[in-house]
Parts: C-alpha cells; sequence; structure tokens
C-alpha cells in the first residue's frame, strides 16, 4: 500500500457517513494485523507505524481546521472524527498484545510517543469545553489502560503513569495536581500546553460533576500497573528523585488525595461503585497503601490533609455495607475485600486466557494486614458489637443470592490467606452446623 494510498484511506475516516467510517478503521486494522502476512511480525509493524504516521498528520490536520477561520468544521463533526481517530489509535496500539506480541507494541509506542500521537489523545481532555467528547476520550484512555494487560509493554506503563496524563486525572476527580512537579506537557497542533491550563471545572478542589467517576475508574485502573516491587509503595520512598518513582509519587498521593475528595460528593449508585473499586484498587499497591486506608486517622498528619477533608474516613465508604441498600452492591463491597487479600482472582480474569509475563502484578497482603482488613470490616459494619465472623454468617444465610455469593467468596479468601481464618471461623457459634 503506498502512502498515498494510506493517506487516502484514512482521509474516510472523515466521512459524515458512519459506515464508511466503520468500514475504513475495519480495514486499517485489518491491515495492521495481515497486511504484512508474507513479511511476518516485521512487515507488520511497519504498516501500523506508517498508519499512525498518516493518522496523526490527519489528526492535527482536523484540529488546525477546527479553529481555522477560514473554513472551520463544526463542533459536531470535529467531536466525531476525534473519538474515530482516539479509538483507532488504541485499538492499534493494544490489538498487538494479542497478535505481534509485545515487543511490537513497544515499537508502535515508540513511533506514537515519538509522533505526540498520544498527546493528542490528551489534548481534548486538557482543553475541551464539551464534556461529551472529554468522556468518549476517557473511554478510549481507559481501554488503553485495561486491555491486553498481561502483556503490557514498559513503555504503555510508563506513559500512563506520567504526569501529563495523571494530572489532568486527578483534577478532575478532585485531587488537585498530586505535587508541584512541572514535567507534564500536552502538545498538539496549536504548539505546547502546560497541562495547569485546562479547563477552569478542572481546576476545581470539587470532582467534575460530569467526568469524575470516569477519572477515578482510569486512576484505579493506572494503580493496578505500579509494579508491586517497586520502591514507591513504601513510605520510605516517597521522596525519591526517580522520574518513574516521581510520576508515581504524583499518582499515589493525588489518588489518595482524590479518593478523600471524591468520597465527601459520592452519593448516588454509579458513584459509589466508582469509589469502592477505586479504594479497594488503591489499597491494593501495597501493604503501605493498604494499612492508611485502615489507619487513615493516623495517616492524615503525614499525607498532609487539612481540615476541610477531615470526617472522610475511606474505610467506612469502602467497607460500610449498611448505607448500601441494593444486595448487588453489598456484594461488591464483600468481593472486593476478597479480592484485596487474595488477587489471584484478578490475575486470571486480566490476563484472559493469554499466557503473561510472568511477573507479579498485585501485592498480596500479609496474614496480619488481611486479618486487621477483616476486623475493620467488622468494626465499621457494627461498632464493634458484633465480631466479623458472626457478620459474615450472616451475610452467608441473606435471602440474596447475590450477597450469599459476596459472603462465600470472603470466606475463601480469609481462610486461604489469614493463617488463623479457619479457626477463627469455626469458632463461631453456629459457623460449623452452617
Amino acid at each position: 500500500v503506498s502512502d498515498s494510498a494510506l493517506d487516502a484511506i484514512v482521509g474516510q475516516l472523515q466521512s459524515p457517513l458512519g459506515e464508511v467510517a466503520t468500514h475504513t478503521t475495519q480495514a486499517l486494522l485489518a491491515l495492521c494485523k495481515y497486511g504484512g502476512a508474507r513479511g511476518g511480525s516485521a512487515a507488520r509493524t511497519t504498516i501500523g507505524k506508517r498508519i499512525i504516521l498518516a493518522l496523526t498528520s490527519s489528526w492535527n490536520t482536523t484540529i488546525t481546521s477546527s479553529s481555522s477561520s477560514e473554513e472551520p468544521i463544526s463542533n459536531h463533526h470535529y467531536s466525531t472524527v476525534t473519538v474515530r481517530y482516539a479509538s483507532l489509535l488504541v485499538s492499534i496500539l493494544t490489538t498487538s498484545s494479542g497478535t505481534v506480541g509485545a515487543d511490537d507494541e513497544e515499537d508502535l509506542l515508540q513511533v506514537a510517543i515519538q509522533q505526540s500521537s498520544l498527546d493528542l489523545l490528551l489534548l481534548d481532555v486538557v482543553s475541551s469545553d464539551d464534556p461529551l467528547l472529554q468522556m468518549s476520550i476517557l473511554d478510549q484512555i481507559e481501554r488503553f489502560a485495561t486491555k491486553g494487560l498481561a502483556k503490557m509493554g514498559a513503555l504503555r506503563r510508563e506513559w500512563l503513569t506520567s504526569s501529563k496524563v495523571v494530572r489532568p486525572l486527578l483534577r478532575l476527580a478532585g485531587g488537585g495536581d498530586g505535587d508541584d512537579d512541572d514535567d507534564g506537557q500536552v502538545e498538539g497542533a496549536g504548539g505546547s500546553m502546560d497541562d495547569d491550563g485546562g479547563d477552569s471545572a478542572m481546576d476545581s478542589a470539587m470532582p467534575h460533576p460530569i467526568l469524575g467517576g470516569s477519572a477515578l475508574r482510569i486512576l484505579s485502573s493506572i494503580c493496578k500497573i505500579i509494579p508491586t516491587h517497586d520502591p514507591i509503595t513504601t513510605p520510605s520512598s516517597w521522596s525519591s528523585s526517580s522520574s518513574s518513582s516521581a510520576a508515581e509519587r504524583v499518582l499515589l498521593t493525588g489518588f489518595h488525595r482524590a479518593l478523600r475528595t471524591f468520597a465527601r460528593y459520592a452519593n448516588g449508585e454509579v458513584e459509589r461503585i466508582a469509589l469502592v473499586d477505586a479504594i479497594s484498587s488503591f489499597a491494593s499497591v501495597s501493604e503501605y497503601a493498604l494499612t492508611s486506608v485502615l489507619e487513615e486517622e493516623e495517616e492524615e498528619k503525614r499525607m498532609g490533609f487539612g481540615e476541610e477533608e477531615e470526617g472522610v474516613v475511606l474505610r467506612e465508604r469502602w467497607l460500610d455495607i449498611g448505607s448500601m441498600p441494593q444486595s448487588k452492591l453489598k456484594a461488591l463491597v464483600l468481593c472486593s475485600i476478597a479480592r484485596v487479600m487474595d488477587p489471584s482472582s484478578l490475575e486470571e480474569a486480566d490476563s484472559n486466557g493469554e499466557e503473561g509475563d510472568g511477573r507479579q502484578r498485585y501485592y498480596v497482603p500479609s496474614s496480619k494486614t488481611s486479618l486487621q482488613l477483616f476486623q475493620c470490616f467488622g468494626h465499621v459494619n457494627t461498632n464493634g458489637n458484633t465480631s466479623p465472623e458472626q457478620l459474615l454468617l450472616n451475610f452467608s444465610k441473606s435471602p440474596f443470592v447475590e450477597v450469599r455469593l459476596g459472603a462465600y467468596e470472603l470466606m475463601r479468601a480469609f481462610v486461604s490467606k489469614v493463617k488463623t481464618g479457619a479457626t477463627i471461623l469455626l469458632s463461631q457459634e453456629g459457623f460449623l452446623e452452617f
């Protein structure tokens, strides 16, 4: 396929006909996957690189046209075309995880980074005043953070944890900037733009009313790709000067702050689901992160939270089942506790049947910390009046099947990860008969 033919094909993404754009996307992905079948993975990577170059050029032209005074395109068409570009770019960069291998993904990502293609993905999140467009772009970033997780390469992990990605998400989720580093610049057709200069709604201390939940969900996904052995997950390394550690420090400190802020406003069912997932994701990063949630009062001064953030206790917003009217939400909390104790089910879900790289992707808490989590679960829901094992037994007898299944999952995790778990449960009156 010649470069001119490739440019013409990519140009069809701007078609006003949705069917044409859909077929164009399918054709370009097929070229990435099969276009170099005779030449092996090297030829497939080459055609993928050329498509990224053509896509980036066309995308930049569209951005320039949107601000042109001569023949500006409509906002609706601009939004539609932008989402098509973003979706195709993410598909190209992640499809290789399941077809031509992680090494080829790294090659394609290197081209996308060199051409600032991924910066174009962030441009509308930072500067657009169209929340629907921002929501669509956030969906694509979430795809990029979650697809092909078992074979995610170092470059993708580095880009996702960089300040240029994390800081806009933190602002949307209500977590501020994380810290005062100044390395997050987003470049596009209109030049460079510091990510501090976005929409005024992003500068607020509150979560964005429309985008806050999506941003928090993406931050949760990004937390899951931090290597479990990385020293940033321990207190002594929060002053590390390495670039990767600094970026992850921005993520973890800002994410913790965003959780506290978001918890103050998460009243709806959707917001509460996002919050439970986010807190459990943060707690799954390291022993220190989990302990900071369970012993939050002692951590407040060290984390630097002000008086305006007092009264928000994350463990209560995470573990409190009594405030959840629906049985499915109760089951969600029970399963989230079980998965923090025993993340093996998450490893299996992430692999999706693919052979991974052998790296442990999730922190496994110690027996002592798992027991502390179980005791906190009981204290939050009964104020110390009922033992957590009695509470779990009550949930296992619930008339709602989803609550019973959640209780069984927590039982399994507790027994397998706490050395005295079986003894504790069986010592509860009525448990042996059950």
